[in-house]
């Protein structure tokens, strides 16, 4: 696997492929780029949802399962608010994805609660 950290010391621009499933992430390779990374947006709307917690983590983490073993680019991900109720919760989640070697990740700096998208974080983190 690249090493993401280094990618980002290129001479050139680093350019990220949005992927929606492991067919996009295996274009998205045979095109050349050097890493993938999901939208939440992208994902809900895959599976029928508005963008905003409406997959839960067990969808979230079974798309991240089957994009880690079909495709060996490097994977930031966008997690919304962390796909939990609280903090250890979303801790958990987080730990979760380093395991299957996520090398990125976004988390929302808002909430939807009751259909209100409500200000919290905002924290972006990559495993390097």
């Amino acid at each position: 696997m690249m090493n993401f950290a280094l990618l980002h010391r290129q001479d050139g621009p680093l350019l990220i492929a949005n992927v929606w499933d492991v067919s996009s992430a295996r274009a998205a390779q045979a095109s050349g780029y050097q890493v993938m990374g999901i939208s939440s947006a992208a994902i809900a709307a895959m599976y029928g949802y508005d963008d905003g917690d409406g997959i839960t983590f067990a969808v979230f983490h079974h798309l991240i399962v089957r994009l880690r073993a079909c495709c060996p680019l490097p994977l930031t991900v966008d997690m919304e608010y962390g796909y939990g109720e609280g903090h250890g919760q979303i801790i958990d989640n987080l730990l979760t994805l380093a395991e299957l070697g996520v090398a990125g990740l976004n988390l929302e700096d808002s909430h939807v609660q009751q259909g209100k998208r409500m200000l919290r974080i905002l924290l972006n983190l990559h495993h390097y």
